[in-house]
């Protein structure tokens, strides 16, 4: 370890201006999310969290999958992803949603996808 803590020698992907949008007291988020679940949400919510909290190539794990939002969010800044769905249906929804994005970040060939 070189005892100048994380910091130093893990270098994370966030801009100075997304760090000031994501750290104001209020979100304003158009509402959206994935057809055919009932609990969807934007995945602007998951995308400026996981930037927030963690860096280039860990890992964000979401217990409860559903329709696959957060894994989205994850590959498209290239993060790592494990999703858990004790449902098929939304399982099956997840995996097609989430390699959606994956295919997507692969034609763009975008820096920040994997």
């Amino acid at each position: 370890m070189s005892g100048k803590g994380r910091g130093d020698c893990v270098k994370g992907d966030m801009t100075k201006e997304e760090f000031m949008k994501f750290t104001t007291d209020t979100w304003f988020i158009r509402g959206g999310g994935n057809i055919g679940h009932p609990a969807t949400f934007p995945v602007d919510i998951p995308y400026r969290l996981i930037k927030l909290y963690t860096f280039p190539g860990e890992v964000v794990v979401d217990p409860f999958m559903g329709s696959g939002t957060s894994g989205q969010a994850a590959i498209s800044v290239g993060r790592k992803f494990i999703g858990i769905e004790l449902h098929k249906k939304y399982y099956d929804m997840a995996v097609v949603n989430i390699a959606s994005e994956h295919r997507t970040c692969e034609l763009e060939k975008a820096s920040n996808c994997i």
